[in-house]
């Protein structure tokens, strides 16, 4: 018995492109250089009338539970992820760390206690 098994290559449809199209749109702006499989996920779920959407319904899965799920537990993942240089120089040039300037005060407001403490 001989079974023939055709060869089909996958075919990228207007549905699958739209998901990684969304799914690279928010890797952009949240500032990540490269898409978790969290974000093809979250994209599929914003589509309509698919079976991913369906299934996902089936099971339970809704998609702003998800997103909350993904917030909480991996925030921190994507917090420790490096900025490229680029991205870094902007961050530093048009905003404040507030961390450092209070760090400063800090140390300011110590160094003149101690100062008032020696008499000086």
């Amino acid at each position: 018995i001989t079974i023939e098994t055709a060869k089909y290559k996958p075919k990228k449809t207007a549905s699958v492109e739209r998901v990684l199209n969304r799914a690279f749109t928010q890797t952009l702006f949240a500032g990540r250089s490269h898409i978790e499989l969290s974000d093809v996920l979250m994209s599929m779920l914003s589509e309509k009338k698919s079976h991913a959407v369906y299934y996902c319904d089936k099971a339970g899965i809704v998609k702003e539970e998800f997103a909350e799920y993904i917030n909480s537990e991996f925030e921190e993942q994507f917090e420790d992820e490096e900025m490229s240089g680029a991205s870094a120089k902007a961050l530093r040039q048009f905003t404040t760390n507030l961390n450092d300037q209070a760090n400063q005060i800090r140390l300011i407001r110590q160094w003149e206690g101690h100062l008032a403490e020696n008499g000086v």
